[in-house]
């Protein structure tokens, strides 16, 4: 096989590897977190990624619930932390990782 041949099948995998989801948009990824701790309590949210901070929220118990949506990034891992705080001076603290995207990285149906 010449060099030219090498060349063009080169190309050509990594269009079709890089291709997948750029013709046609990924579905939103949505995070949902509500409060259901007990009449009368609120709870705090702080959700923030490499990307972004989404700033303190509160969710009072019974309310629709928090959520935002958010697409994968191609060239990071997509992870989003959220900080929850709860009781009469928000001093129970929860910490987690409200999403990971997988490490072989964006697959569309």
């Amino acid at each position: 096989m010449n060099n030219c041949s090498c060349v063009f099948l080169l190309i050509i995998a990594l269009f079709v590897g890089l291709s997948e989801g750029f013709g046609r948009p990924c579905a939103k990824n949505t995070v949902t977190i509500q409060n259901k701790l007990a009449s009368g309590s609120n709870l705090e949210v702080h959700c923030q990624s490499l990307n972004g901070d989404l700033g303190f929220h509160m969710v009072k118990f019974n309310d629709p619930p928090y959520n935002f949506s958010f697409g994968d990034n191609m060239f990071i891992l997509t992870k989003w932390n959220c900080l929850l705080r709860q009781g009469p001076n928000m001093e129970y603290i929860q910490d987690f990782r409200a999403y990971e995207a997988s490490p072989e990285g964006r697959r569309c149906g």
